[in-house]
């Protein structure tokens, strides 16, 4: 199966295939030394090198993940859950200050987004602590609504606004020369 339309990753019964028309990959596992679950790469960029290098990261963490679901480890998938919710924490308070920076118009949805995320996987942990509850399938759907929504819509959108008003305040010769490369 495929995680919205992202088409490089394969998430067996963990995910729920949306109607993408991404390329589904048959049979790898990471953890066989195969190709990782989601493969970094431009199309997962928003244009802003501090928070792609954080996503990056991030996405990371997910393939460790993926690779601990696959190996039926719950403890470990607990922990490396709380590392990816500590990641996705650190990027969303890296975003608000650039959003309070840059005067961004939809903060508001964007700060309501990050809120709701963090209660979502706060509740999450607690529910494996304090019941022992298999939390791998919403583990997965729950980092399937951080990088389709969150990152492929509301990030790509900040990054747009962040780097269009870089454009508007930066010397013309500059951002010619910027383009350029």
């Amino acid at each position: 199966m495929c995680i919205r339309g992202i088409g490089i990753m394969n998430v067996d019964k963990y995910a729920l295939n949306r109607g993408s028309s991404g390329v589904l990959v048959d049979s790898y596992s990471h953890v066989d030394g195969g190709m990782p679950f989601i493969a970094w790469s431009e199309f997962l960029s928003v244009g802003l090198t501090e928070v792609d290098e954080q996503h990056e990261k991030v996405v990371q963490l997910i393939n460790e993940l993926h690779d601990c679901i696959r190996r039926g480890g719950a403890d470990i998938v607990a922990r490396v859950l709380g590392r990816i919710i500590k990641s996705i924490a650190f990027n969303f308070t890296t975003e608000e200050g650039l959003m309070m920076q840059h005067g961004f118009i939809y903060s508001s949805a964007h700060l309501d987004e990050h809120g709701r995320f963090i209660e979502k996987a706060v509740d999450l942990q607690n529910r494996f602590y304090t019941e022992r509850a298999d939390i791998a399938t919403e583990a997965m759907l729950l980092v399937d609504d951080w990088l389709y929504q969150h990152l492929m819509v509301s990030d790509k959108i900040l990054g747009r606004h962040i780097n269009a008003q870089a454009r508007l305040t930066c010397p013309v010769g500059v951002v010619r020369m910027q383009s350029v490369h």
